[in-house]
C-alpha cells in the first residue's frame, strides 16, 4: 500500500490522470518473491516471502494470521554477516513484539 501510495504520489506532478494510475495499480501484479503463494493442500497454506529482516519477518507472519488461526513459520538467512549483525533482534524475540498474538 505504502509503494503505491508513493507510485501515486510522483505520478500526479509527472502528468498521470487518476484513470492510468487506476489501471496500472489494477494490473500490478507484485514484486516476485516478495509474498507468493506456493500451495494449499488439507487446510495448509505454503507461504513463500522474502523477509529478511526481524521486523519484516513480523510483518510477514502477522499477514498471514488472518487467513489461518496457526502460523508456523521459519527463517533460512541469506547471509552469515547481516544475520550475524541482527542476532540480538532475533534471538530476544524482537520481531514477535511488532506482531501480536492472536
Amino acid at each position: 500500500m505504502e509503494n503505491a501510495l508513493a507510485a501515486t504520489a510522483v505520478a500526479k506532478p509527472g502528468g498521470g490522470t487518476p484513470g492510468t494510475m487506476r489501471r496500472s495499480l489494477k494490473s500490478y501484479e507484485g514484486i516476485y518473491r516478495r509474498t507468493r503463494l506456493l500451495g494449499h493442500k488439507h487446510g495448509v497454506w505454503l507461504i513463500d516471502d522474502y523477509a529478511h529482516n526481524p521486523v519484516k519477518c513480523a510483518v510477514s507472519i502477522q499477514a498471514c494470521q488472518g487467513i489461518a488461526p496457526r502460523v508456523v513459520a521459519w527463517f533460512q538467512p541469506h547471509g552469515y554477516g547481516p544475520t550475524r549483525f541482527l542476532r540480538a533482534d532475533f534471538g530476544t524475540g524482537n520481531s514477535r513484539r511488532t506482531a501480536p498474538r492472536r
